[in-house]
């Protein structure tokens, strides 16, 4: 068995000194975009689109936001009830207290 030797491997492509649109897949292969030009499209493509997806989400994200805060705002208020009850009333107590002070504040701003 002999190992490959490039050096040995017959030349492809065009003879030298042949016209390479003449010959060879270069001339029937229609012609494509660089990427040192698509870079730029890219970076400026990508934030646009990102902007232009939180805006059409934002119905969606700024209640999950505001549940996230929510959630690390009682965290410490569950972990001070969890002294003297389980996990899960501790929680419903938190919650309806929330909901009943959220409750209170909507309604006198209502009345007034």
């Amino acid at each position: 068995m002999s190992e490959f030797d490039p050096r040995e491997a017959p030349a492809s492509g065009p003879p030298a000194g042949t016209p390479r649109s003449e010959t060879g897949p270069a001339a029937t292969e229609p012609r494509t975009v660089s990427a040192s030009l698509l870079r730029p499209f890219v970076l400026l493509a990508t934030p646009a689109l990102v902007i232009a997806g939180l805006y059409w989400l934002q119905a969606v994200l700024i209640p999950i936001a505001l549940a996230m805060l929510l959630t690390f705002l009682l965290s410490p208020v569950v972990g001070a009830l969890q002294r003297w009850m389980r996990r899960v009333p501790a929680v419903c107590v938190v919650v309806l207290v929330t909901l009943a002070g959220l409750g209170g504040i909507g309604w006198s701003s209502r009345v007034n």
